[in-house]
């Protein structure tokens, strides 16, 4: 997983420094190594503290989201519930833009957490918490026609056997977001891209309604970008 410092100023919280910012070893490190590092077996220890973090309404925000992305990098079933209960009510989470996207100057938290929680799927299966996994998956793509995820739920986001098993919500997230752009609603991001993607992954499983979608997405003109992510469906 990947991610990144909330652009305000930010010092952790005493449990988010011995979590995040402390490997295994007792060494100073980034969040990124040090969720990885646990991924050895030290999760074990460290996965309650992280849950009750979690949950600390007192908190730091960045420090909850972090929170959550360790729990997910972990195949934790309460980290996918999180993220789930999460996508439900996304206005309301606490670490809204606590990470902005460099490029589109948009939140980017739940394309980390999109990010994390592909990238756990190994963890899941070890743990048991496949079906967990894919429920928060789901609730993801249910945002994916209005927030920002760029790659991070398609194309090289999504795995191959992820794709077979969320075709209906992938659908669903290609046609919402469709409308979207058909009616040019303004999300501060490169939505027809995002959609691109989405229908290549559809295209794997398909391929005669991926090109359908494309057709439809290409009627809009969406621009360059989209229009290349299109190729592999086009084909």
């Amino acid at each position: 997983m990947s991610t990144s410092e909330p652009e305000q100023s930010y010092v952790p919280g005493e449990a988010a420094r011995r979590l995040f910012y402390t490997d295994s070893a007792g060494e100073p490190c980034g969040p990124d190594d040090a969720i990885a590092d646990a991924l050895d077996g030290a999760w074990v220890e460290r996965e309650p503290e992280a849950a009750a973090l979690l949950a600390d309404e007192t908190a730091e925000p960045y420090d909850r989201y972090l929170a959550l992305s360790a729990l997910v990098a972990w195949g934790s079933p309460t980290g996918y519930a999180a993220v789930a209960q999460a996508a439900a009510d996304p206005d309301a989470v606490a670490w809204k833009e606590e990470s902005i996207d460099r490029l589109f100057s948009v939140d980017n938290t739940f394309a980390l957490l999109a990010q994390a929680v592909s990238d756990s799927l190994d963890m899941a299966q070890e743990r048991g918490t496949t079906a967990e996994r894919i429920a928060a998956l789901t609730a993801l793509l249910g945002l994916a026609d209005r927030f920002y995820f760029e790659r991070y739920l398609s194309v090289q986001g999504l795995l191959t056997a992820d794709i077979a098993e969320l075709r209906g919500p992938i659908e669903e997230a290609v046609r919402r977001g469709l409308g979207r752009v058909e009616e040019a609603q303004e999300t501060g991001f490169d939505l027809a891209t995002q959609v691109a993607g989405l229908i290549v992954d559809l295209g794997q499983v398909d391929g005669a309604a991926a090109v359908a979608y494309a057709h439809a997405l290409l009627a809009t003109d969406p621009g360059s970008r989209a229009e290349r992510e299109l190729a592999p469906v086009l084909q």
